[in-house]
């Protein structure tokens, strides 16, 4: 929904109809009768820079239109960490419109480090390749992102005209998208590893989590630690040891983080109930919720 739940981050709001049909078809999807729909909680995962005004939105939404028990709202990147089985690392959470870093430790999010970046995605990789491969289809370059390697370039692509590119070109354009002279989404992992203090930083280097269906493409996670070596390195030696872990199920980290916090006992400590929400209105999400300042990167 490219005015949706991802909205862009500067300041688009989300579509209160587009919601409520996506709401709608998680509950088919569930099989879901909507005399049930009361009796259950709903956990919401968002990004990280979503603006106020939409998590407020989407809490009065789901509490006065579809009269949800309970409601929690967790940050997309944190219930990475969660479906990782670990309390403290760097996340980072490269999806289709965006991506995040975070840093967590002993369960604390760590001010300064909470990043986002509209540049460094899926998306941004379409609009690269669109652009070296003038004259494609939107759906040819999608089958293109799940086929290259960044590691492995060994395929030609014809284009419209005749013409044929080798996908080392593409690969390098890829790389330009995600990494870049200055860095890229390593240098964004780099400054939140750095946001903590000095003696969590040794548990942290080796504690880099991927997550997001960016991350899936052939070669990335070899590639993003080969570029954070080289941010890193130079200025600590080798004194840091780094380490990043990228789960097989990493497209789908932050539901199943979700899911994980919706069955611990401590959740029902952390949800918003309909009494509260009816005391407080929805603005009470964020005194139960808050988030710490999100640096949003022009790129």
């Amino acid at each position: 929904l490219s005015s949706g739940i991802n909205a862009e981050y500067g300041g688009a709001k989300i579509c209160d109809e587009k919601l409520e049909y996506l709401v709608n078809k998680s509950y088919e999807e569930l099989s879901l009768q909507k005399s049930k729909i009361k009796e259950c909680g709903v956990i919401f995962i968002e990004p990280l820079g979503v603006l106020r005004s939409n998590r407020e939105l989407v809490l009065e939404m789901m509490m006065e239109t579809f009269g949800v028990s309970t409601y929690y709202a967790g940050p997309s990147p944190i219930m990475a960490l969660y479906a990782s089985g670990r309390g403290s690392g760097t996340v980072i959470q490269c999806g289709h419109s965006f991506c995040e870093t975070i840093t967590i430790y002993e369960g604390y999010q760590i001010p300064g480090s909470l990043k986002s970046s509209r540049g460094h995605c899926g998306k941004g990789i379409s609009r690269r390749l669109n652009a070296l491969l003038d004259g494609h289809d939107e759906s040819k370059i999608e089958n293109i992102k799940r086929d290259i390697d960044l590691l492995k370039p060994c395929n030609k692509y014809t284009l419209p005209d005749g013409s044929v590119v080798s996908d080392d070109s593409l690969i390098d354009g890829i790389k330009t998208e995600m990494f870049g002279e200055s860095g890229g989404i390593a240098e964004m992992a780099y400054h939140a590893i750095m946001s903590s203090d000095i003696e969590a930083r040794r548990h942290i280097f080796v504690n880099v989590i991927l997550s997001g269906g960016t991350t899936l493409m052939g070669g990335f996670p070899e590639t993003f630690q080969e570029e954070l070596c080289k941010v890193a390195r130079p200025l600590h030696a080798d004194r840091a040891r780094i380490k990043t872990v990228s789960p097989p199920e990493r497209k789908y980290s932050s539901w199943i983080g979700g899911s994980i916090v919706g069955s611990l006992s401590c959740y029902k400590n952390a949800h918003i109930s309909k009494e509260m929400y009816e005391e407080s209105g929805p603005s009470i999400i964020h005194k139960y919720m808050p988030y710490g300042e999100v640096e949003l990167l022009d790129h």
